[in-house]
């Protein structure tokens, strides 16, 4: 006995599917269940009985202080992980199921010793039934009113025999070994019945004398049982025993059609068992999988309770460069996805890390995109698989994915409900941060496909998600266009969520603009306080505070246009001070910015003015403005602003600096062509 069975035992009230009852008499809800486990370091996962897996251990300090120790205890947890919960991390799980396997096994070889037999035994009975012997004698006993008549009746056995030959190769194939045989044994077929009573009578053979009644338990004794032969050991596999994809999807066609999804499924399963190295074969049984889950109940519960999943991810490990065994097994997986139970199988096998590696291996196949996609919706709700993701950059290879298939409204449409998934965490009520190309995924998504009802739905709720997030907030806000365009969404929509979520974006907006607009004003008055001259306060001290404004206040157009501007005016100021603005970190938020708002004339015209002052007798400026791209951006900032006089100058005068140590001429020569051209 464990001992925190004792605590175990006083805990049994805390039972999800119980009645729990609180201090006052009232009933507990799940959420205060899962609250007080929380607190007493129970698991916050079992339905029934929880496992204890955190000691709570009180500070002698200060008795309100706690801190909670990881348990392991073995059956129960480990390392603070209940076993019940989580099983595939229990050590001793893996030795059971080896010794299970080698029982199964031995189980196995046990009942295909004594069903084979049987089975090759009605195949051999079909064949000699109409063998050329069973033939003549049937004959002449047999009367035909027309020629037609005999003709139509040996074509019937000729078919018969031939069936019989290829019946019996079937048998030779694991798949049938291990499934049908077992069902014959159990339900005899009527022709193995019909064949067995044959055994019994009298029938007459051919002989040169005449007719003499032979006994076929005598006959039955010359035929030979062919044993079936083992499994073989590649896919390489003789003329005799070889079958082909048209025999598996006509004999799966016939199991299929006879309504029992257990056996349906056991024999797609034993094929891609037997035949791991066979795309085709492999595609064909995985797709079957995905169409029978999608159309039946009955089909996901017997495909989950088998070992499909671990299957199907080992096919797509195994073929991984193969986008159409790659689609075909992300399409099944999706199919499985039906409930929470079955979500949580497939995740704890692997498949979030799996699909991942297919998208970075077939970003640009529509298909594989779409089924991975469609199934990772399904599953990042989920905080492990969300583990997963972000520790394999999901979210980076699932966005470059939609930026190539950007054409493509269903991909648009899941690609944003992942993103939301990934960014809310429901049990903490958190928002993650939108990156850069998430916001421009997102927005790319909405603009390109404005009519599509399901693709606008999805923008507007991932938006909404993020902005629960202030940071957020303010990175969409400042989209060009997009405050028009959920305007639009909101006069033009016949969907009613989208209309919604449009609305509350816009309300959000509002508020976040009213608030900023105050602070910027504050930011703004105390930048040009620090350029006002004050003895009492130093150069770099100076360039220092308008510097650490840069990181916080980027958000804001006004704000690092005005930062821009007032470095320019300190280093002109104090020249010999220069060197702490001409730094790699100044210079990347400078170019960072000047790209991110091509559109905004002051931040280009500032940035240009302030990267030739940095320029000047500064080699390692220069060098570090020529490795970061400098050169194209400003290049850019002049051609978008032909009629800013300021912006040509600052920048005719920033590339002549530069072209003194790099090569910056060519694109200087480019713009100045094409600038006398448009004249």
């Amino acid at each position: 006995m464990s001992k925190y069975d004792c605590t175990r035992n006083a805990d049994r009230t805390l039972s999800y599917v119980g009645t729990n009852i609180n201090m006052d008499g009232s009933v507990m809800t799940n959420e205060q269940i899962r609250e007080e486990r929380y607190r007493r370091g129970l698991c916050v996962e079992c339905n029934g009985v929880p496992i204890q897996i955190y000691q709570i251990k009180k500070s002698r300090m200060n008795p309100l202080w706690s801190k909670k120790i990881k348990l392991t205890v073995p059956g129960e947890s480990i390392d603070g992980k209940c076993l019940r919960c989580y099983p595939h991390l229990n050590p001793d799980k893996k030795h059971q199921e080896r010794k299970n396997r080698r029982k199964h096994k031995s189980h196995t070889k046990k009942n295909l010793k004594e069903t084979a037999q049987v089975i090759v035994l009605e195949a051999s009975v079909i064949s000699a039934v109409y063998d050329d012997e069973s033939v003549a004698s049937v004959q002449s006993s047999q009367t035909f009113n027309s020629a037609k008549e005999r003709e139509a009746y040996h074509m019937e056995k000729v078919f018969s025999k031939q069936k019989a030959k290829s019946s019996r190769r079937l048998l030779r194939q694991p798949s049938i070994r291990q499934n049908v045989t077992r069902k014959l044994i159990r339900e005899p077929s009527v022709l193995l019945k019909q064949s067995l009573i044959t055994t019994k009578v009298t029938s007459w053979g051919a002989s040169d004398e005449g007719l003499e009644p032979v006994s076929l338990n005598r006959r039955k004794k010359e035929l030979s049982i062919d044993p079936i032969p083992p499994p073989p050991e590649d896919d390489t596999q003789s003329s005799e025993t070889a079958i082909s994809l048209e025999e598996i999807k006509s004999f799966v066609k016939d199991i299929s059609d006879g309504g029992n999804s257990d056996i349906t499924t056991d024999v797609l399963i034993q094929f891609i068992i037997d035949y791991p190295n066979d795309v085709d074969i492999l595609a064909f049984c995985i797709g079957k999988i995905w169409d029978f889950c999608k159309a039946n109940e009955d089909y996901k519960k017997s495909v989950i309770s088998t070992s499909a999943p671990d299957d199907i991810l080992q096919a797509m490990k195994t073929h991984s460069n193969n986008a159409q065994v790659q689609e075909q097994c992300c399409g099944a997986l999706w199919a499985l996805c039906n409930s929470p139970v079955n979500r949580k199988i497939i995740i704890r096998a692997g498949a979030s890390a799996r699909i991942i590696k297919a998208f970075v291996e077939h970003s640009h196949n529509e298909d594989v995109v779409s089924t991975g996609l469609g199934c990772l919706r399904m599953i990042s709700p989920d905080a492990e698989a969300r583990e997963t993701i972000s520790a394999l950059s999901g979210i980076d290879h699932i966005c470059r994915a939609m930026k190539v298939h950007s054409d493509i409204a269903w991909i648009q449409r899941d690609g944003c409900a992942f993103l939301s998934n990934c960014a809310v965490d429901v049990e903490k009520q958190q928002v993650a941060m939108a990156t850069d190309i998430e916001i421009e995924v997102i927005i790319n998504a909405f603009f390109n496909h404005p009519n599509d009802a399901s693709v606008v739905n999805g923008c507007c709720f991932a938006i909404k998600n993020f902005t629960h997030e202030e940071s957020n907030v303010r990175s969409f806000r400042l989209v060009d266009g997009l405050l028009e365009g959920l305007q639009k969404t909101i006069e033009t929509t016949e969907d009613s969520n989208a209309k919604a979520d449009a609305m509350g974006i816009l309300e959000i907006f509002e508020a976040s603009e009213s608030d900023d607009y105050y602070l910027e004003n504050q930011v703004l008055e105390s930048i040009s306080l620090i350029e006002v001259e004050d003895y009492r306060t130093m150069a770099d001290e100076k360039m220092k505070q308008v510097i650490g404004l840069m990181e916080e206040y980027g958000w804001s157009r006004k704000i690092f246009a005005a930062i821009l501007e007032s470095l320019t005016k300190l280093s002109k100021q104090y020249p010999h001070e220069k060197e702490i603005i001409a730094s790699d970190i100044v210079i990347q938020n400078i170019l960072t910015q000047m790209n991110k708002y091509k559109d905004f004339s002051p931040i280009q015209s500032h940035g240009c003015e302030l990267l030739e002052e940095m320029v000047k007798d500064n080699e390692n400026c220069r060098s570090a403005i020529f490795d970061m791209d400098g050169c194209d951006t400003v290049v850019a900032a002049m051609k978008r602003h032909m009629d800013n006089t300021d912006i040509q100058r600052a920048g005719r005068c920033l590339l002549d600096g530069l072209s003194k140590d790099f090569p910056c001429d060519t694109e200087f020569d480019c713009y100045i062509n094409q600038k006398m051209a448009a004249r």
